[in-house]
This record gives structure tokens, sequence and C-alpha cells, in this order.
């Protein structure tokens, strides 16, 4: 960790569908101050296939999403995933 430009974290899944067991993949974000506001980069890297790239890369997509609307003020509403 390193506040407030980037966390790095392990990644998986103790239970579910998903064959990735916790702690089997990183995932690293950084906040890089920009003129429009703040850009964030988030990296998963150690998926085993490329399944599990496309359905992770739609939860993140999803739940970051989702963060920026509470970052510019917005409520997302209900989240449906849950």
């Amino acid at each position: 960790m390193d506040p407030p430009k980037r966390l790095v974290f392990t990644w998986g899944w103790a239970e579910g569908g998903m064959p990735l067991p916790p702690g089997s993949t990183t995932v690293e974000i950084t906040l890089e101050a920009t003129s429009d506001g703040t850009l964030l980069r988030l990296v998963h890297s150690g998926l085993p296939s490329p399944e599990a790239c496309a359905a992770h890369e739609e939860g993140w997509k999803h739940y970051t999403e989702r963060l920026a609307a509470r970052g510019e003020g917005r409520d997302p509403g209900p989240d449906h995933w849950m």
C-alpha cells in the first residue's frame, strides 16, 4: 500500500463456481491525479484462462462504475448483483 496512490492485494474465491483459490491472483490499483479528476488503473494478474479474464473484467467494470458514481456524488442505486 502506498497511500494515496497505490494498493496491491491478492484475490480469489473460497466458495462458488469460480476455480480461483484465495490468494492465487493479484490486483493492483493505482490512482493518478489528472486535470479532469482522478485516473484509476486496475490490473488483475494471474487469472488462469480467457474465460476467467472475461468474467473478472465484467465484475471490475460493474463495480468501478458504481464507485465512479459515488465519487461524482451520485447514488449508483441498488446493486442487482448482490
